[in-house]
């Protein structure tokens, strides 16, 4: 029957006795020819035909008489048919035939064409014989779009025409019929269901308009989910759209991606032509990857060999394979809209759903309509309560949830049954028994007709006690009743069929029942009849399927379970012995064998069902299978060791810490110390503890397994142990002692000649050198390491590199360089279908272009990113670019938009339990609420941050946010909490050679002993920032620093090399785009040239920091403006403008909270008040900046603003003790200065113009 592939033989295909195609053929073509006629919008029709009386025949002459008849009637049909015809024998003495391009006009002539020649034809040569025929006609896509449509409504029409008397035709009438003229064919009118197939027209004209578009339809088991999807179905296929269907069970739950892979299987059977055209045009890798979903593809029309096929663990891959099926649904979507639909989804693994999830939610612009079925009350489970959360902030998700019918529901779906209005009192019955479930009604009518009452409900004369006593309460005695009065035989084939599963294939039916394939057709006929099965084809079989899963499951459920288990292995033995290649249906192997109680072959079998999963990243589908496995082994053996050595990997890559480290202590005890799995154990408990940055035990246990390994010399284990043991001192920031475990490790993978393996390490060394400040060694590390995998043809480790590189041209401020980096990683990351890489490269991008203050392309880059992980619900890298886009708001002044951006990153980071991510983004929130002056929100957060980064062990994070408590303190006036802050920061941050950020601490420093009169710290603090960061090449510090600088010069008088310093900083910033600084750098140029009487260049800087200015709401910069614009006007002699601007820079210092700037704008304020005469004002505003700044700890200023008191005898009652307190102060300040540097800050204390 069929040939080594598993595809059938074209014998198989014919008709033994007639010389005709079979059914089987039948199915097939006819489900071909309703493609190809939806696809050019051509018409077809199908004829059915049944010899009229022929039983006498058999009955009279015998069956060799018979079997005669039925040839020479084959011979006359296809010399009456085009050679484009099909022509098939059905079953028994009933045909079939197809008609393509043919309208319902010339099928009626082709229809009487045959009956013609039978009138003029003789059968049998000793007797002859005359025959008649009936013929029932239906017309695509009129009476039907599916195949199994087509076929009810030829059925419905020959029916009619036997009915009146046979030897006629039939074409199919517009009407339904009704159970007395039907028997048991009940088949209800579409009722009750109206709004619910408009919302889906109107998705679909959505759809077509390029919305790609995902609708679920949800509700209980059998209230019409899949009738409305097929109704709907039936007007999109006559819109022109190609219907993908996948269909998931019970049983199948553990197979990876089975609904999607039986969609595109269906289709690739009815044209392959198309599948391969489109995987033609895909890179090998993500070919190959497809390859593994669709495994019947010919390997060798796809231009790919075994060794294309990876077999690996590494999730990332995962997302090649999914970028290949949508890059392979588009490309079908080319030539004509799809619809996807996907039956009974709450049984789908969890693979499937996040393949199904990524598709819908990545898919975009295209003519694609997800249709999703599932079954209310499974919601709460999961994965489906993910899956569908996944999809409730997505603007093309629709939800269609269906009711129950209403009461005048059930009474028109009665009508379309019985074909008459039926009685109030019945239908109030069946609407109280049935609670308005559209199956359940169904079912109820079927025994009724059984029972011979709806007859009597036509003629009036039932009564409701009557139903009740002849009718079993509850559904499954219903079921029941319906299949008692079966014949043995038909009631064993369903048993079998139950068993087989949700879908039937014919072949193993007909093997475990053990009878001929003649008699079998005759009870499924039986079965389809009174619609307990439907029939279908697929992969040119015959499938069969329960018309519902209650009725599979009553049966199922009513068998012995002795009986089962026989089945059960039956079934399994036979699929063995049919099944060319098992482990395509490995899993359906391991069920039948569970169940059947033979765990010799159910583990065999389940081991091949994980192993096979491993290989389509669908890690969770493995460990259910590794976990079945252990139920069927002892505790004790030592078996289960292999399975633990093989789920470890896959907890740890999925993040299941508790029972990772269960079955981590279970392996332990069964293996001995000297066995080498027992170091291979060691390594994943390293890793474990790694996790949990318990890094003093992994580090405690990496030691002694290299002392086991030294003894083996220098092996592949020895040097990944190192690498394990570099990585804990990098994380604990202990860059020696890690540099010296990734050199030990280079050394030898470059020994052995293990490429990848030494590019990581090579990698590795590279990250410390940056860290260590040594960037350009770094890229000469990363260079090498780009060539070695370069050689091996390592691409996704090659675009790895490229974002190494770009990261440090990145620190190095060297913005173009940079890009050109990551734009080198995204196009590699694309061409290799890597999407998680893609993203990462976006995400890179961005954060370079934010560098140069290119908030828009930023944004841009940071919205693809997230794009790309909401498809593959990368919920950390969703955080990091929900962080980033919040920093661009925060940049661009706008802190409403960047918190509320951070608080999703912050509420996604808390939701994965990703802390190392939350600690960063608090400490972003703390900076905004910092530049914001919101202190106690700032300090709140910041405090949060801290916690976490002490928790987690992170010393730079650590760091990080003790700098910007300091500057909460400094900002609050607490100058001593502020210094302890930075200090300690300082101190971290040095053991973790992060010379960048010791610079910028530096910095912090030199600025506070500024204000607190510690001019030789301040210098000495100062001048070694600016060194470290030239050293470094960092040039947003080195910025930073430099205007640092150019304060404490101008305080020092000397202010030309203050200018100079400022007109540096200034050239920087512009080149490397630094909006902030830039406007900074004009502020302090303007206020240079007002020290050196420039007061026209002062102007132009000044207008230029306004123009810059406007759309900016940093308090800081704004304050500083304000102030610089009253000097100028001072300067000018106009103290009314002076005084406005002073008095602007003051409020919006008290409404921001901004401490510390308080004095510095009172003390300009009362030198302006005094310029104007108001020496009672300016006495006032002295006095409250000399309290303030005792009250903080501001010598300098304090000093400068006695010198002025001094000066102007604004207190003469207290000259003897200001003067004192100036001497003081003085020579305290100012000690340790050369006399040349002391002489000229005294002179420069107070303004010329005073």
């Amino acid at each position: 029957m069929m040939d080594t592939t598993g595809k059938f033989t074209s014998a198989a295909l014919l008709d033994d006795l007639t010389g005709l195609y079979n059914r089987r053929y039948f199915y097939l073509r006819l489900d071909e020819e309703i493609k190809r006629s939806s696809r050019y919008g051509r018409p077809f029709c199908l004829l059915l035909m049944d010899l009229d009386n022929f039983k006498l025949i058999n009955d009279s002459f015998g069956h060799l008489k018979g079997d005669k008849v039925l040839a020479e009637f084959a011979r006359l049909l296809k010399e009456s048919v085009r050679e484009t015809d099909i022509a098939c024998r059905y079953g028994g003495d009933e045909f079939a035939l197809i008609l393509p391009e043919t309208d319902r006009k010339s099928s009626l002539k082709v229809a009487k064409k045959i009956m013609e020649a039978l009138k003029k034809t003789y059968f049998g040569d000793d007797m002859p014989l005359r025959l008649s025929i009936s013929i029932g006609i239906s017309s695509y896509p009129e009476d039907g779009s599916t195949p199994e449509e087509l076929f009810n409504a030829s059925d419905h029409a020959l029916y009619f025409a036997k009915r009146e008397g046979g030897n006629r035709i039939k074409l199919v009438e517009k009407r339904e019929m009704t159970s007395q003229e039907t028997g048991l064919y009940l088949s209800p009118k579409f009722t009750g269901r109206d709004a619910e197939l408009e919302s889906l027209k109107k998705f679909f004209v959505k759809t077509l308009q390029r919305k790609t578009t995902t609708v679920v339809i949800s509700g209980e088991a059998g209230v019409g989910k899949t009738r409305l999807a097929r109704e709907f179905l039936k007007v999109a296929s006559l819109l022109g759209a190609e219907i993908l269907k996948g269909k998931c069970y019970d049983f199948t739950k553990d197979i990876p991606y089975q609904p999607i892979k039986e969609a595109l299987a269906t289709f690739s059977e009815i044209d392959p032509l198309e599948i391969y055209s489109i995987i033609d045009e895909m890179p090998v890798l993500i070919r190959s990857e497809v390859l593994k979903i669709l495994p019947f593809l010919d390997i060798t029309r796809l231009k790919l060999s075994s060794e294309h096929i990876k077999t690996g663990r590494e999730p990332d891959d995962k997302w090649r394979l999914f970028g290949g099926i949508k890059e392979l649904f588009e490309g079908l979507e080319r030539k004509r809209p799809l619809v996807l639909f996907f039956d009974d989804i709450h049984w789908a693994d969890e693979a499937s759903l996040e393949l199904v999830s990524f598709l819908a939610r990545s898919i975009e612009n295209k003519r694609i309509l997800f249709l999703l079925a599932f079954r209310e009350g499974e919601r709460e489970k999961n994965p489906i309560r993910s899956f569908l959360n996944s999809f409730t902030k997505e603007n093309n998700y629709h939800e269609i949830h269906l009711k129950r019918l209403k009461e005048e529901d059930v009474s028109r779906m009665l009508k379309s049954i019985l074909g008459f209005n039926a009685p109030a009192e019945l239908v109030e019955y069946l609407y109280s028994e049935t609670e308005g479930n559209p199956f359940f009604i169904v079912e109820y009518v079927r025994r009724m007709a059984d029972e011979g009452t709806i007859s009597e409900i036509k003629k009036g004369s039932f009564r409701v006690d009557t139903i009740k006593k002849t009718i079993p309460p509850g559904i499954k005695d219903i079921i029941l009743a319906r299949i008692a009065p079966l014949r043995d035989i038909t009631k064993r084939i369903l048993r079998i069929a139950s068993v087989i599963g949700e879908e039937i294939d014919f072949n193993v039916l007909l093997a475990v029942s053990g009878i001929n394939e003649g008699f079998l057709f005759d009870v499924l006929d039986e079965l389809l009849k009174l619609k307990i099965l439907r029939e279908d084809l697929k992969l040119g079989t015959e499938v069969y399927s329960f018309t519902h899963g209650k009725i599979r499951d009553v049966v199922y459920e009513d068998m012995p379970h002795s009986l089962r288990k026989t089945l059960h292995r039956k079934v399994g033995n036979t699929l063995e012995e049919i099944t060319a290649d098992v482990e395509q249906i490995a899993e359906e192997l391991a069920h039948h064998f569970l169940q059947a109680r033979e765990e010799e072959k159910a583990l065999k079998y389940l081991l091949m069902s994980a192993r096979k999963a491993e290989k389509l990243y669908a890690f969770e589908n493995a460990l259910s299978h590794y976990e079945k496995a252990l139920s069927l082994i002892p505790p004790s053996r030592k078996e289960r060791l292999d399975i633990y050595m093989n789920m470890i990997p896959l907890l740890h890559i999925l993040g299941k810490r508790k029972r990772e480290n269960s079955v981590l202590e279970k392996a332990f005890a069964l293996v001995g110390e000297k066995d080498e799995r027992y170091r291979e154990l060691l390594r994943h408990r390293i890793k474990y503890l790694i996790s949990l940055s318990n890094y003093k035990e992994a580090k405690e246990l990496c030691e002694s397994l290299l002392n086991l390994e030294k003894r083996a010399g220098k092996s592949p284990q020895y040097a990944e142990t190192l690498m394990l043991l570099g990585k804990i001192h990098y994380l604990q920031a202990y860059y020696d002692t890690a540099l010296e475990a990734f050199e030990e490790a280079a050394g030898i993978w470059e020994e052995l000649g293990d490429n990848s393996s030494y590019a990581k390490a090579l990698t590795q060394i590279a990250r410390i050198l940056n860290k260590r400040g040594q960037s350009r060694k770094s890229t000469e590390y990363l260079s090498r390491a780009f060539e070695v995998l370069k050689k091996a043809g390592d691409r996704r480790g090659m675009a790895e590199i490229y974002c190494e590189q770009g990261i440090i041209h990145l620190e190095l401020s060297e913005f173009e360089k940079s890009r050109e980096f990551f734009e080198k990683a995204h196009k590699l990351y694309t061409e290799i279908g890597d999407k998680e890489g893609e993203a990462r490269a976006l995400h890179l991008e961005g954060n370079s272009i934010l560098s140069i203050s290119e908030y828009e392309k930023a944004l841009s880059k940071f919205e693809k990113a997230l794009e790309i992980r909401k498809a593959i619900d990368d919920k950390r890298g969703m955080a990091a670019s929900l962080a980033n886009m919040g920093l661009i708001y925060q940049s661009t002044g706008n802190a409403e938009k960047a918190i509320e951006y951070y608080r999703s990153a912050a509420a996604i980071a808390e939701e994965i339990g990703d802390r190392d991510s939350l600690q960063v983004i608090l400490n972003n929130m703390g900076t905004i609420y910092l530049n914001e002056s919101n202190l106690k929100e700032a300090r709140r957060t910041l405090n949060k941050a801290l916690k976490i980064a002490r928790e987690i062990k992170d010393k730079s994070m650590e760091s990080t946010v003790l700098i910007n408590l300091g500057n909460i303190a400094w900002q609050k006036g607490k100058l001593d909490e502020a210094e302890r802050a930075f200090l300690d920061a300082l101190k971290v941050k040095s053991s973790l050679h992060d010379r960048e950020s010791v610079g910028l601490v530096n910095t912090n420093l030199s600025i506070l002993y500024l204000e607190r009169g510690k001019f030789k710290e301040s210098l000495s603090r100062i001048k070694r920032s600016i060194k470290m960061q030239r050293e470094i090449g960092c040039k947003n510090s080195y910025v930073t620093s430099l205007y640092t600088y150019y304060q404490i010069l101008k305080e020092m008088g000397k202010y030309r090399l203050a200018a100079s310093k400022v007109t540096e900083a200034l050239r920087i910033s512009k080149e490397i785009g630094a909006l902030d600084e830039e406007i900074l750098g004009y502020i302090f140029a303007a206020e240079a040239n007002l020290f050196l009487g420039n007061t026209e260049v002062a102007r132009e800087y000044l207008q230029e920091a306004e123009k810059q200015a406007e759309a900016l709401k940093n308090p800081v910069i704004l304050v500083s403006l304000c102030e610089t614009k009253s000097h100028f006007y001072r300067e000018l002699k106009r103290t009314e403008r002076a005084l406005n601007e002073i008095k602007k820079a003051l409020k919006l210092a008290k409404k921001y909270e901004l401490a510390t700037d308080i004095p510095y704008i009172l003390k300009s304020m009362a030198e302006i008040e005094y310029l104007a005469g108001d020496r009672e004002k300016a006495s006032v505003h002295l006095k409250k900046c000399m309290d303030l700044c005792e009250k903080y700890g501001m010598y300098f200023l304090l000093l400068k603003g006695l010198a002025f008191a001094q000066e102007a005898e604004l207190v003469p009652e207290k000259a003897e003790e200001i003067r004192e307190r100036v001497e003081a102060l003085s020579e305290s300040i100012l000690k340790g200065l050369s006399e040349k540097d002391r002489e000229s800050i005294l002179r420069t204390m107070v303004p010329a113009t005073l």
